[in-house]
């Protein structure tokens, strides 16, 4: 955190200290008790089924020196804390003083939002500026998580990379309102979380008060919900696969293992040849925007194609990890229509010694459409590419159906419906054979990681060590 004393912090927050010298420094904000450390300022938030006060205690046991509270605190702990500030709503008081902390960054600050690739995208735009970057750990891209990135911020100079979802309708207005970005990435706009938003042009509109209210804008030239938004943008430079784009890719190819690489072109220069080690075709895209951001804060040419070659996948973002003679490709950290369909295309690219198995689960906030997009991505299934698919959760029975051979419908050879994680994980274990490869997929209250440790788990106890 940018050094800050109470009395700022107070002043940002509308709050009023009741304890502790306002000269006193802030080392730091945590939310999260079991994280506290000396010098830090507690925020304690509340939620449905949590109340943060009730963890001043042990925030103050971690080690923080200040506390934030909206309710009086007891006698005990108003003597054990060095510093209290008094406001009226803990989360506001967290939204504002990220806010104050935005004042003080002179580096660009980029926001990414769109329906899918932003924290691909985010690790993609971190590289291509630099390691002295500060990115937003994870996808922190709600209010609480874009608060916590910009006062997790040390070097005022350096750039700031930040995500923006949403799923309600003036989520990301907020969003825009405390970051004040100076460039805003608009990667893509499709039906997710429409039990709020509606459909892809609700989503669309949402999402575009991130670039309309930026200094510049970054737009997906082949996305035409994205680019509705262009006349309203200040300063725009496109991106786009074989599109006619300010920054766009050329001769697309995928290996044998779903890694693409493809020819950069900046402003109709050829500029280099980008052979990226993640998986999916998508990525190309991802990519594309990572160089369009990088070109308009001026990193040469030879440094943004360098610097995409250098990234990683992201935990749980098409992941692929050999458990003994398994392929798993673990893409579990979210999923909805339009990422499950990519996430099928980068997969039947993968080449492999057997068969290939899809383990999906519920795409969530997807409305009253859920039982007709859950029908539909299974429906994708071809024997072409894909042995065998068990389906998971509460739409489980709807996808399994779609991907059973049905009139004309050729569907797959197995369709696995299972009830609970175990018999998931039984089933992996009896069907999947040395060679085969599995992809497992869903949003992320589905938790299939959970599945993924314990098949996992199962193939060490049967004695196929992990490579």
């Amino acid at each position: 955190m940018l050094p800050m004393t109470l009395a700022e912090a107070a002043t940002a927050m509308s709050g009023e200290i009741v304890k502790g010298s306002p000269e006193a420094m802030i080392a730091s904000v945590s939310t999260d008790s079991r994280g506290a450390a000396p010098g830090d300022l507690f925020i304690p938030l509340t939620g449905d089924r949590f109340d943060g006060h009730d963890y001043i205690e042990a925030a103050l046991d971690a080690g923080a020196t200040a506390t934030v509270t909206a309710k009086g605190l007891a006698s005990d702990v108003m003597g054990r804390a060095q510093a209290v500030i008094r406001v009226d709503d803990t989360l506001r008081a967290l939204t504002s003083l990220a806010a104050a902390a935005r004042e003080r960054v002179t580096g660009a600050v980029v926001a990414i939002t769109g329906s899918n690739g932003k924290t691909s995208t985010k690790e993609l735009v971190a590289s291509v500026l630099g390691p002295s970057t500060h990115k937003a750990p994870e996808s922190y891209n709600n209010a609480i998580g874009v608060a916590l990135t910009l006062l997790g911020v040390e070097d005022s100079d350096a750039p700031v990379v930040l995500e923006m979802g949403t799923n309600q309708f003036g989520e990301i207005a907020a969003l825009v309102d405390m970051a004040r970005p100076d460039i805003g990435l608009f990667l893509n706009a499709s039906a997710v979380h429409t039990e709020f938003l509606t459909d892809a042009d609700g989503v669309a509109r949402e999402k575009s008060a991130l670039p309309t209210a930026a200094a510049r804008a970054a737009l997906n030239a082949s996305d035409r919900r994205v680019m509705r938004c262009a006349p309203e943008c200040a300063e725009v430079t496109t991106f786009a696969v074989g599109e006619d784009a300010d920054v766009c890719a050329a001769d697309v190819t995928v290996d044998g293992f779903g890694r693409p690489s493809f020819g950069l072109r900046i402003e109709g220069v050829d500029v280099g040849t980008v052979a990226l080690k993640l998986l999916g075709r998508h990525q190309v895209g991802n990519s594309l925007a990572a160089a369009a951001v990088g070109h308009m804060l001026g990193v040469a040419p030879p440094d943004i194609v360098e610097r995409l070659r250098d990234v990683d996948a992201a935990k749980m973002r098409m992941q692929v990890e050999r458990v003994g003679e398994i392929t798993i490709v673990n893409d579990a950290y979210n999923a909805n229509p339009a990422s499950v369909r990519a996430a099928f295309e980068t997969f039947r690219d993968v080449a492999v010694d057997g068969d290939r198995w899809v383990l999906l689960g519920d795409m969530l906030e997807l409305g009253e459409d859920a039982a007709e997009r859950h029908h539909d991505v299974a429906r994708l299934l071809s024997p072409d590419w894909c042995a065998g698919f068990l389906p998971y959760g509460e739409h489980a029975d709807t996808m399994a159906d779609a991907a059973r051979p049905a009139g004309e419908h050729e569907g797959l050879p197995a369709v696995i419906r299972c009830a609970t994680d175990d018999d998931v994980v039984d089933a992996l274990a009896a069907t999947l054979r040395p060679g085969d490869a599995l992809l497992v997929k869903g949003s992320r209250g589905a938790r299939l990681e959970t599945i993924v440790d314990a098949y996992r788990a199962s193939l060490l106890d049967a004695g196929r060590g992990a490579e």
